[in-house]
């Protein structure tokens, strides 16, 4: 999603209210650790505990990278070059780590403001 922006292109898909979850590379592995050294079994939802919309999403990243947020890209537009893998994009996904933060975890990068401003080392 950070291209488009980056090239001053960036936007809402379709109408922009599809949640995204999403997780740091720092969690993810940080989590997986977690799991591993306290012997936990079972699945566990590797996601951040908030997550967005594509529309909040897009904002952070534009906000971030100091770029624009308007320029609208139509699903059928990406239905045509994605195929079936556009649905990912388009109808999103609301997944909650709830069985991971029972056993204790701690989110070093709760929201993803916070998470972008590092990966993209633009810390305020």
């Amino acid at each position: 999603m950070i291209k488009p922006y980056q090239f001053f292109a960036g936007g809402p898909i379709g109408k922009g209210n599809q949640p995204y979850s999403w997780i740091h590379i720092e969690d993810l592995v940080r989590a997986i650790l977690h799991i591993y050294e306290h012997r936990l079994t079972g699945v566990y939802n590797l996601t951040a505990p908030y997550p967005v919309t594509q529309q909040h999403l897009g904002k952070v990243i534009a906000e971030t990278l100091h770029r624009p947020h308007y320029f609208y890209t139509p699903k059928a537009l990406l239905k045509l070059v994605l195929g079936e893998q556009a649905m990912m994009v388009t109808k999103g996904q609301k997944v909650f780590p709830k069985k991971l933060l029972s056993h204790g975890f701690h989110f070093k990068y709760p929201n993803a403001k916070m998470a972008l401003a590092d990966l993209l080392d633009q810390h305020e």
